[in-house]
């Protein structure tokens, strides 16, 4: 894809920048060709101004925009100028004024490559530049697509060879008729000149696209596609139920060993409790043997000192 050169042509061409149109209009000599003393910007009917939108670039041969001419490019509405003029900024910080047909939403209501199903051969497309300093959107048609997810396109609005662009960058072209978006019919050919704009041919509303081009084998392969993934959602289901069958055996399973363990610790802790018991009893009777040694020595003791008295007695009744 063309890129833009550095430095960058301006982007004014012969359209009116905004400084000169204000300086015109003060001296009454506007270029929009009314007579002087009559130039008065006529009313926003459209009621777009301070909205963001894009402005179409038709295909010229002036040098200073032939590097932008085919795409669409983001601009804010400044201020209605003269007849079916506006006054736009551009991104770059450039102003202009644009015909108000050449004007369209800045919205659409399709990502790039988002689309729901596959581009044809003959499909009008518009082409992300991939840039986020200066985005536009070149319009282009499709004239081949690649198994890798590819597409090779044309530019019949702009002087450069085909591309291959991939579909992330590729969504189809939609212009906005009144209230509702269309896609343009596919297989249009024209002369060289005679068309200008996408705006200038033939659209048609999305369901019938099916009418302009195959979409049995795309319909086909959409449906393969959702049956495998259905499919795999449901071994999915399956693999997290056998999963959590697993995970809930083992989960048995450990509470049963669990339980057991805890079982053979009550029992431990109940046998330490009847050894604890039995020492206690046994320490109990050993001191109570103790006891009773120590008493039997004590009367045994009183015994022999009772008989030492009795000894001693008939010695004292002697000497007196």
């Amino acid at each position: 894809m063309r890129q833009k050169s550095t430095p960058k042509p301006s982007r004014n061409g012969s359209e009116d920048s905004l400084e000169q149109h204000t300086e015109e209009l003060r001296q009454g000599r506007s270029r929009a060709g009314a007579k002087r003393g009559r130039d008065t910007p006529a009313e926003d009917v459209l009621g777009i101004v301070g909205c963001k939108m894009r402005v179409w670039w038709c295909p010229t041969e002036e040098e200073s925009k032939t590097d932008y001419s085919g795409a669409w490019w983001p601009v804010r509405v400044m201020a209605k100028g003269p007849g079916p003029r506006y006054m736009v900024k551009y991104d770059n910080g450039e102003t202009g004024s644009v015909l108000a047909v050449h004007l369209s939403p800045y919205e659409v209501p399709m990502d790039f490559g988002k689309e729901a199903l596959p581009l044809q051969v003959t499909e009008f497309c518009e082409v992300f530049n991939g840039s986020s300093t200066d985005p536009c959107a070149w319009a282009a048609c499709v004239s081949k697509s690649l198994r890798n997810g590819e597409y090779t396109v044309r530019y019949p609005f702009h002087d450069t060879e085909p591309e291959k662009i991939p579909a992330s960058r590729i969504r189809r072209l939609r212009v906005l008729e009144g209230d509702t978006w269309k896609l343009l019919r596919p297989n249009q050919h024209w002369r060289g000149g005679e068309v200008t704009s996408p705006m200038e041919l033939e659209t048609i509303d999305e369901e019938e696209l099916g009418v302009y081009v195959d979409l049995s084998r795309v319909l086909q392969q959409t449906h393969e596609a959702v049956g495998k993934a259905v499919k795999e959602g449901k071994d999915d289901k399956v693999d997290n139920k056998d999963k959590e069958s697993k995970g809930d055996k083992a989960d048995n399973k450990d509470n049963e060993k669990g339980k057991e363990d805890k079982a053979d610790k009550d029992q431990e802790s109940k046998g330490d409790k009847a050894d604890n018991k039995d020492k206690e009893s046994q320490g109990g009777e050993d001191k109570k043997g103790e006891g009773n040694k120590a008493e039997e020595s004590k009367g045994d003791k009183d015994k022999e000192e009772d008989a030492n008295a009795k000894a001693e007695a008939p010695n004292k009744k002697s000497k007196q």
